[in-house]
């Protein structure tokens, strides 16, 4: 996740939260790609964990690393 106190503070709210959210993934502009349902299942701001997480993004450039787990299974069947 990017810079920023409300990120940041969003976060840590859908951690504290334990319910699962929609999960849209932007593709282009106005093209989002519904993903399932998930719920957050940890938040670090381990410097050695965005760095393993952080893909392509500078290490300056990460407040943190947001974990989710997918939340939309029956028996582990994804629906």
């Amino acid at each position: 996740m990017g810079l920023g106190p409300n990120k940041v503070a969003n976060a840590q709210r859908l951690l504290a939260h334990d319910k699962a959210v929609p999960l849209y993934l932007k593709q282009a502009v106005n093209a989002w790609t519904y993903r399932g349902e998930f719920r957050a299942t940890a938040f670090s701001r381990d410097t050695f964990v965005i760095e393993r997480h952080r893909r392509h993004r500078a290490v300056k450039e990460v407040a943190g690393i947001l974990f989710l787990e997918r939340a939309d299974t029956l028996a582990g069947l994804e629906l």
